[in-house]
């Protein structure tokens, strides 16, 4: 008798799992509005479920040293929730620990290319950018978040920092200046 099913060997199935897992999630996920989440009750749920179950255990893994599964979740998390703030603070985090500090950029990218719209997301990457040593792209997305929110406060505070790492102390003064108008009350730059 001839046997017509063929069990793959395991280290066949391996491959194919992990070839599996280096292919862009994105291209198949649904992919949705963190800062609308709430006017869906699915995507609601799925947001809650997708926190529980990978955002917020990237720090977790961070402390025990599992960066590959911290990098995972944050994917898993950014290909659902492109713009989700604390999913790209926190591979901000892992960059650093990491020492590649082109981590986050593209999920960056395709957060502000998906999403435009949120001064948040254009604050947290200029700030970034400048962190990493991109300074002018970083004003860039710093005085895009301003044109989108003029009232945005962490916006002013970034901008002050990084205008004086660069040394443009007045400008650094009047985005302080700009920041406690709007009710800031701690201290955006040292001179």
């Amino acid at each position: 008798s001839e046997r017509w099913c063929v069990m793959p060997k395991r280290g066949a199935l391996i491959g194919v799992l992990g070839v599996l897992l280096v292919l862009p999630i994105n291209a198949w996920a649904i992919v949705s509005d963190y800062f609308t989440a709430e006017e869906d009750f699915e995507v609601l749920r799925d947001l809650r479920l997708i926190d529980g179950d990978h955002t917020n255990r990237v720090l977790r893994m961070i402390r025990n040293q599992r960066i590959n599964v911290a990098i995972a979740d944050l994917k898993f998390t950014l290909d659902r929730f492109p713009n989700h703030p604390r999913a790209l603070l926190l591979f901000e985090t892992v960059a650093r620990v990491a020492r590649v500090p082109q981590l986050p950029v593209p999920y960056y990218e395709r957060a502000l290319t998906t999403f435009p719209q949120y001064a948040l997301t254009h604050a947290q990457y200029g700030r970034y950018l400048a962190e990493i040593g991109k300074v002018r792209e970083g004003l860039a997305q710093l005085n895009a978040a301003v044109e989108i929110a003029p009232d945005f406060v962490p916006t002013y505070v970034w901008l002050a920092e990084v205008y004086t790492k660069s040394g443009e102390l007045g400008l650094a003064r009047q985005a302080e200046t700009r920041a406690r108008e709007l009710g800031y009350e701690g201290k955006a730059y040292e001179a």
